[in-house]
């Protein structure tokens, strides 16, 4: 009878034992599992995810410098190359040109004197030429006359 009722006694504390210890086995489980995880999971997700944004991040970065540097850098490449012909190749392009139609000027000039000179001396030889030649003609002409 003792037996009996010991196998009756522990058979109702089996439960009552399992309902006690359940909800405490059950946190201490939860949450070693849970620390488990976390450690193992978690340095490896985090080191994932700083490697992931990392490389995202550096991407972003270097075409939003090379997007800035595009737009700036042209606009102060063009500001000092517009600098650079209004302050040294213009002035110098306009002396060039300046010097050039002086000597222009100038060739004109002598051609005209050379032309007129050329002219002159044309003529000063055609007359001279053509007094002797008239002057031929008329002493023949007159020698022939009866």
């Amino acid at each position: 009878m003792f037996e009996k009722s010991l196998k009756k006694e522990i058979a109702a504390v089996g439960p009552v034992v399992a309902r006690a210890i359940s909800p405490t086995l059950e946190k201490s489980i939860s949450s070693a599992i849970t620390e488990s995880f976390q450690k193992g999971i978690g340095e490896r997700a985090v080191n994932h995810l700083e490697k992931s944004v990392s490389s995202k991040l550096e991407a972003t970065v270097a075409r939003q410098i090379q997007a800035q540097f595009q737009t700036t850098g042209k606009q102060a490449l063009q500001d000092a190359l517009r600098s650079s012909l209004e302050t040294s190749v213009i002035p110098a392009f306009e002396m060039s040109c300046k010097s050039m139609f002086e000597q222009i000027v100038t060739f004109h000039k002598g051609l005209i004197e050379h032309t007129a000179t050329a002219q002159q001396q044309f003529e000063n030889s055609h007359s001279s030429l053509a007094a002797a030649l008239q002057e031929a003609i008329k002493s023949a002409t007159q020698s022939h006359k009866p």
